[in-house]
């Protein structure tokens, strides 16, 4: 049995660090911060930053494409979800040559009428001309009815009521006791 795990580890490490390896030139990050609140019928806009962290000499990275997953899965793509690839296409899709970094509005999203209200996990994957994953970020989006938050008139002309009322009620007060 010892002898089985001494073969099996470094085979282990091997396979972890050359997962790690695949992905770790790109460092990919989204904007706006943490969560994404939306209601039905709207929409907003991401930002990204993708940045190839290898030194000069090293491993360039083309972006070609990118996957987005969406968990639950309560949402159906593109009818109550939908993307405008159209920054993608202008920004990102490109040849990263190391030490390049591009900051720029990434994708524009609506949200159909009809979307499930609740809390969801969207996770975008950059991908390599071949479908191969090169980077991976993911973000919270809550999709939820607007709230009834009252008017500042409405608490303005309440307090003026009660101040009059108020004044009536001693000046009623005041009159009773002469």
């Amino acid at each position: 049995m010892d002898m089985l795990k001494c073969r099996m580890l470094p085979l282990v490490a091997f396979v972890l660090f050359a997962q790690s390896a695949a992905v770790a030139g790109i460092e990919f990050t989204l904007s706006p911060a943490q969560p994404v609140v939306v209601q039905p019928g709207g929409s907003f806009s991401l930002a990204a930053e993708v940045f190839n962290t290898n030194a000069a000499g090293g491993e360039s990275y083309v972006v070609d494409s990118y996957s987005l997953f969406v968990t639950p899965s309560d949402l159906v793509l593109p009818d109550d979800l939908s993307d405008d690839p159209t920054n993608f296409l202008t920004n990102f899709q490109r040849t990263f040559a190391p030490g390049d970094l591009v900051s720029a509005p990434f994708v524009d999203f609506t949200v159909g009428d009809g979307a499930a209200l609740g809390n969801y996990s969207v996770q975008f994957e950059l991908q390599d001309p071949s479908g191969s994953p090169i980077a991976q970020q993911s973000f919270a989006l809550q999709i939820q009815h607007p709230s009834a938050v009252p008017e500042p008139e409405f608490f303005q002309m309440g307090a003026l009521l009660a101040l009059g009322s108020l004044c009536y009620v001693r000046r009623r007060w005041r009159v009773r006791d002469l």
